[in-house]
């Protein structure tokens, strides 16, 4: 369980580092926002991984869950390129999967 919860936290952090690149390549009018999203993927990693497992794994499936919409509804295609957004769906889709199959097995 505590594998299954690193990885998610790791991906989750990669997420959010995404929106830092993007950021620095072409920085739009509402920076500071935009990279406080960045950084909130990563801190509720961390949080994450100071729970219990149980409780990990569901505030990872939520915090997923959340930057996906945040992205999708918030930020959408003007801030961030289409083909971006398509292949978020997988990268939200896959690891929530997976930490709701740990989270059935923990039980």
């Amino acid at each position: 369980m505590r594998a299954l919860l690193a990885y998610g936290a790791v991906i989750l952090s990669f997420l959010g580092a995404v929106h830092w690149g993007l950021v620095l390549a072409r920085p739009p009018g509402d920076t500071a926002r935009r990279l406080l999203g960045g950084v909130l993927p990563s801190l509720a990693g961390w949080v994450a991984l100071l729970l219990p497992a149980r409780f990990g794994l569901a505030m990872l499936v939520m915090a997923f869950g959340a930057f996906w919409l945040y992205e999708h509804r918030v930020l959408g295609a003007r801030f961030l390129p289409g083909s971006y957004l398509g292949l978020r769906r997988n990268l939200t889709s896959a690891p929530c999967a997976l930490l709701t199959l740990g989270l059935i097995a923990h039980g």
